[in-house]
């Protein structure tokens, strides 16, 4: 997979994410200006919406939480952290490419927010857009997969990703081929849009976006 910053071009472009005060970490361009208009208030208290967000990969986040606690005190007191495209889902794609526990901890993006805006937004809106776009494909591969593989979750990232991998090309050796990475993949561009279709997660969907299309076919 490619580094962070190049999943993030479209967005720091646009002036959606800006780096914050932390290494590695960007943050929605709305933060800071809240936590500028607070100071000039004099208010202690910062409030943070759905599209007021931290980017970075999983293990940077997990490091930062504290840090992101001291920068905006109260709004953020709980968080969560969220893969923005699911590793099982990329896993689909890795037949030429690693997907593993290294790239869930290091290299996929996720983002951090509000433990309220998470449960209430992200949690299983993901889930959700993936059963909507699996009714009216001819061939649901995610149930086939799983199907053919019970237990899986139960094996390790890695060979989960390994045996997902063997699996695709396993269906486009066959004639004619059950299903091509390349559906796999629209299916996937297609899932994320609608999972992330409101205004403030534009972001999200934008990175979920260059995070499938970067997937080498």
């Amino acid at each position: 997979m490619h580094p962070l910053s190049v999943y993030l071009n479209a967005c720091v472009a646009q002036r959606l994410l800006v780096q914050s005060p932390i290494a590695g970490v960007y943050w929605s361009a709305s933060i800071p200006r809240k936590l500028a208009d607070a100071g000039r208030r004099g208010d202690a208290f910062v409030q943070l919406g759905l599209g007021d967000f931290l980017i970075a990969g999983y293990s940077t986040l997990a490091n930062a939480k504290r840090g992101v606690q001291a920068l905006v005190p109260g709004s953020w007191s709980t968080t969560e952290i969220h893969h923005i495209v699911e590793n099982f889902h990329l896993q689909f794609l890795g037949v030429h490419e690693t997907i593993s526990e290294q790239t869930y901890r290091h290299t996929e993006p996720c983002v951090l927010m509000s433990k309220k805006h998470h449960d209430t937004h992200i949690d299983n809106i993901v889930g959700g857009a993936e059963r909507l776009m699996m009714e009216v494909q001819p061939f649901d591969f995610i149930s086939a997969f799983r199907d053919q593989h019970p237990g899986i979750s139960h094996q390790s990232r890695d060979r989960q990703a390994a045996l997902r991998a063997s699996w695709v090309r396993a269906q486009e050796s066959q004639a004619p081929p059950t299903i091509r990475r390349q559906e796999i993949r629209d299916v996937l561009l297609k899932i994320y849009a609608f999972a992330y279709q409101e205004p403030e997660l534009q972001p999200l969907r934008l990175i979920a976006d260059a995070v499938i299309r970067g997937m080498t076919l």
